[in-house]
């Protein structure tokens, strides 16, 4: 008999995993935003979510239809291998972890999974703030992006520019240098703006 893959997105997927991929593409704010579950918007984790949607299955089948329409927003086949944006993955995990990671490991993750188009930006407020034209200081423009898309804090993001944060900007505090560094350091997500919203989409 010929055999047939299973077309269901949910197919061989657990809750877990589910849940999981959707907070690692969303964030817990914009899943709130889309559902509102207290187990999203107030001290959101995923075993405190697991926990509320395996005893309220009206909820767990709307997770699961968000899932479905993120699937096919993300690609025309509904379809997708669960290990597709591993790497993405295991690069948040490191970060959101607090271990350090290189300014070039975090380049390379952005460029393999992301499209990136140069867009201006804003950082800092006031008098410090410095503006960065589209094309230029594109490697601080796509760290922001990143961070901003996977709701990172201000120290995981800075933890994203390597030893340019850990040695170059820490170990000379009166130094000009890397000046998005520097100006994100004391205004954090507050002076940060963009001009645009796509400056990074997920490939």
């Amino acid at each position: 008999m010929p055999s047939h893959r299973n077309q269901d997105p949910l197919h061989g997927i657990t809750l877990k995993e589910l849940v999981t991929e959707l907070v690692d593409h969303f964030g817990w704010t914009t899943m709130a935003q889309k559902i509102n579950l207290n187990c999203f918007a107030k001290d959101p984790s995923l075993n405190s979510s697991l926990k509320f949607l395996r005893k309220t299955p009206w909820a767990r089948k709307k997770v699961e239809e968000l899932y479905v329409a993120y699937l096919q927003e993300k690609t025309p086949s509904p379809y997708q291998p669960k290990t597709k944006n591993m790497p993405l993955k295991s690069f948040l995990t490191t970060v959101k972890s607090d271990k350090h990671v290189s300014f070039t490991e975090t380049q390379a993750i952005i460029n393999e999974c992301y499209e990136y188009t140069p867009t201006t930006f804003t950082n800092g407020t006031g008098e410090q703030a410095v503006t960065n034209k589209a094309g230029s200081n594109e490697g601080s423009c796509k760290i922001f992006a990143f961070a901003q898309l996977n709701q990172l804090t201000p120290t995981q993001t800075l933890n994203l520019f390597g030893d340019y944060f850990h040695d170059e900007v820490l170990k000379d505090p009166e130094g000009t240098s890397h000046q998005n560094i520097r100006n994100f350091m004391v205004s954090g997500w507050e002076g940060i703006n963009f001009t645009a919203d796509n400056t990074l989409r997920l490939k």
